[in-house]
This record gives C-alpha cells, sequence and structure tokens, in this order.
C-alpha cells in the first residue's frame, strides 16, 4: 500500500540556479535532479506571448512538460545583471527584517529625519 504520509515527508532537494551578467546559468544540486532549461522567444505584445508559451510547450520533453505549470512553479527571479546599488539596497533590506525579527528596534530610540535636529529631545 502507498504511504502518502511517508512520502511528504521525505526531504526536499535543494536546487541553486546563477545567473551570470552576461547571461550564462548554472544550474547546482544533486546528481539525481533532473534539470532542463528552457527560453522563452521574445515577445512583444500578447499574442506574441502566447505563441512563445505554445513553442516552449512544443519543445519540451514529456516530463518537463508535466511540470510546466503553474502550480508547479517554485520559485522566481530574473537574469538582469546585478547593479552594485540594488546589492546594497537588498543588503540593507536583508539586515533590516533581521532586526526587525529579533524585535531590536522596540529598544532602539527613533531617529531623526533627515535635516532634523534634536531639541529638549524631540525632533524638530
Amino acid at each position: 500500500m502507498h504511504n502518502t504520509l511517508t512520502n511528504s515527508m521525505q526531504p526536499r532537494a535543494a536546487v541553486l540556479v546563477v545567473s551570470h551578467p552576461n547571461g550564462h546559468l548554472e544550474v547546482f544540486g544533486d546528481r539525481h535532479i533532473v534539470v532542463h532549461i528552457a527560453r522563452l522567444p521574445v515577445a512583444n505584445n500578447i499574442e506574441a506571448e502566447r505563441i512563445a508559451q505554445n513553442v516552449v510547450e512544443m519543445l519540451l520533453d514529456r516530463p518537463f512538460l508535466a511540470v510546466y505549470r503553474a502550480d508547479k512553479l517554485r520559485a522566481v527571479g530574473t537574469t538582469r545583471p546585478l547593479l552594485p546599488t540594488v546589492l546594497a539596497r537588498e543588503l540593507a533590506t536583508n539586515e533590516l527584517i533581521r532586526i526587525l525579527n529579533e524585535g531590536a528596534l522596540s529598544d532602539t530610540p527613533a531617529t531623526a529625519p533627515v535635516g532634523g535636529s534634536e531639541v529638549a529631545g524631540t525632533w524638530i
């Protein structure tokens, strides 16, 4: 008899996709992972997008076609280059989220608005 509880308790396989600024992709994972990278043709309008989706579906082998569905989507990202300014903003955001999650902000005094100065404990 097939035990679905046992199957759902199995650890999930980790897969890492690294996108280089020149568009080159690297996929990392254990040997038992089967990977296929598909590229959508360029589409400039809604009808062309529909046709591009159909082209990808026609080119996929059956196992990959079975997972090319919205309910199987596990992550999204971009292959656009990661600019230093974007990276700095993401790092700052992640640090702020870490601080908020630790509850450290509740013990930290408020900071002055840009251009403000403190007079007798209030910001003006």
